[in-house]
């Protein structure tokens, strides 16, 4: 029987509706910093490519920070449209797209009231996220979620990135629950879905339509238990009465 739900941040109770249009700000940015004639459809190929290379680089890594990723990310794309950046334009960069990003992430509509009725069923929950503290942090207090979860980690906490198992097993250690006795819900393939599997974890993927999924690089794909399309959808997955 199922005892709690573990789940995902960005993408799963946060939406990346807002990604195509921070990457267009972002080479906004760039080109009047830099005073550049490309148009913004240039520039934004140029990061598109940055940011696969640096996808390619870290996302099977078993440890990152996200820091480094943005990090990573603006030195290849500010070489490719620049002559050779500095340290200075490079870590501008990394903020300019760090902080639009956070900023325009946006709770999913029916969060808080899915939240609430998982807990009303007496069910274990936690957060499970790839991000910095910082910017963890950040999205929980924003639209006070914290109040929904009994534990609540990131990656850097853990010191270790989905899909590596021992993020997972961490998570596991501090529910005090099996694995089979866990739902976790995650919109990446790779990254969540695969990696919970891979620890036991029963597993649900949350796709939103037209959005495709940061960090895909074309690693360790398997199917899912179930998909949803909306948080609330969770709901006829889980038992009425847990704890009977």
């Amino acid at each position: 029987m199922i005892k709690g739900v573990f789940f995902d941040v960005g993408g799963t109770l946060y939406s990346y509706n807002q990604y195509p249009a921070v990457m267009e700000f972002v080479c906004q940015q760039v080109a009047l910093r830099f005073s550049l004639s490309n148009s913004v459809s240039e520039l934004l190929g140029e990061l598109l490519i940055a940011t696969k290379k640096a996808d390619r680089q870290l996302a099977m890594e078993p440890f990152y920070l996200f820091e480094h990723y943005f990090e990573t990310i603006c030195r290849g794309f500010l070489s490719a449209v620049t002559t050779t950046p500095n340290a200075d334009d490079v870590i501008w960069c990394k903020t300019v797209m760090e902080q639009t990003l956070l900023n325009s992430l946006e709770l999913k509509p029916d969060c808080h009231e899915t939240l609430t009725s998982i807990k009303a069923l007496g069910l274990y929950t936690s957060v499970v996220s790839n991000s910095d503290i910082h910017q963890l942090d950040t999205l929980i207090k924003r639209n006070h979620l914290a109040q929904y979860f009994d534990h609540i980690t990131s990656s850097e906490a853990a010191q270790a990135c989905k899909p590596d198992r021992r993020f997972f097993e961490l998570a596991l250690d501090k529910s005090g629950l099996q694995a089979h006795e866990v739902l976790f819900v995650g919109d990446s393939v790779e990254q969540d879905i695969a990696g919970a599997k891979a620890v036991g974890l029963a597993t649900v993927l949350i796709v939103e339509e037209g959005m495709i999924t940061p960090m895909h690089v074309g690693g360790t794909e398997v199917d899912a238990d179930y998909t949803i399309t909306s948080l609330t959808e969770l709901l006829s997955l889980l038992p009425e009465q847990p704890n009977a």
